[in-house]
C-alpha cells in the first residue's frame, strides 16, 4: 500500500499506480493461483460425475463420456483441450522460474 501511495504522491493516477506498482506485485499470486484453480477443476472429476451427471458438463466429464461411447474424435479434441493449457504452464514455469531467477528472488 505504501508504495501505491508514493507513486499517487510522485503524481501517478489511481489507474497507473494500480497498473504500474499493484498489478506486477500481485502478479506471480493471481497466476500461481490460476494454475491451482485450474488443477483443481481437473482433480474434481469423481465429485462433478456423482453429484452432477447429467446436469453439469464439465470438460473432464466430456473427455469420459466421448471415450466410453466410442466417440474418439471428441476425447481427442477434448484431451487436447486438456492438454495444451498444461504445457504452456509448464513452458511458462521452465521459462520464467529458472534457478537463476529465484535466486534473484530470494535477494
Amino acid at each position: 500500500r505504501d508504495l501505491e501511495l508514493a507513486a499517487r504522491n510522485m503524481g501517478a493516477s489511481p489507474l497507473r499506480a494500480f497498473f504500474t506498482v499493484t498489478l506486477p506485485l500481485a502478479a506471480p499470486g493471481i497466476i500461481a493461483s490460476g494454475i491451482f484453480v485450474f488443477l483443481e477443476s481437473l482433480d474434481e472429476f469423481t465429485g462433478t460425475f456423482f453429484v452432477g451427471v447429467p446436469q453439469v458438463t464439465t470438460l473432464p466429464l466430456l473427455l469420459y463420456s466421448a471415450a466410453m461411447g466410442g466417440n474418439y474424435q471428441v476425447a481427442s479434441i477434448t484431451a487436447l483441450i486438456l492438454l495444451v493449457p498444461s504445457v504452456l504452464f509448464m513452458l511458462f514455469i521452465e521459462r520464467f522460474l529458472r534457478a537463476d531467477v529465484l535466486a534473484k528472488v530470494g535477494a
